[in-house]
């Protein structure tokens, strides 16, 4: 999920709908997993709802989580 957040455009926020259609898996699922990722500080709630669910951006710590992550690939 957090992967999927870095490939949006800076400052762009994503919401579990966008996603779902994405990695194929349903929106409440999808909705768990960005909550988790919030409350870890990898994500943060943005302004605005898709079909009532949160928006989310990444956040510098989510950034340079990845950033690492990728590193040691």
């Amino acid at each position: 999920m957090l992967s999927s957040a870095m490939t949006q455009a800076p400052g762009l926020a994503l919401a579990a709908p966008d996603l779902s259609e994405q990695l194929k898996l349903p929106p409440a699922r999808i909705q768990r997993s960005l909550n988790k990722l919030s409350t870890n500080m990898m994500l943060e709630h943005s302004f605005g709802t898709v079909d009532e669910y949160a928006s989310y951006r990444i956040t510098e710590a989510g950034t340079a989580f990845l950033a690492l992550w990728q590193r040691n690939e």
